[in-house]
């Protein structure tokens, strides 16, 4: 596993994620699953910029909020 230097919006970025998932989900702030939602969120914000964006790309993800 690698360890990543995280800039202070993402880190701010990847607590609001994490906050709303616990809200969402049911779980307690800073329980293992606010954790991992914490991490997997980092983990995709470092993928993406270390590799990019392709506005062209048809290849593109689409989410939906849980109501």
């Amino acid at each position: 596993m690698s360890t990543y230097r995280l800039d202070p919006i993402t880190k701010e970025m990847a607590t609001d994620h994490a906050n709303r998932e616990a809200e969402i989900y049911g779980f307690k702030y800073g329980s293992p699953k606010w954790i991992k939602a914490y991490k997997e969120f980092a983990n995709e914000a470092v993928h993406t910029m270390a590799v990019g964006r392709n506005p062209s790309s048809k290849n593109s993800h689409s989410y939906k909020i849980r109501t």
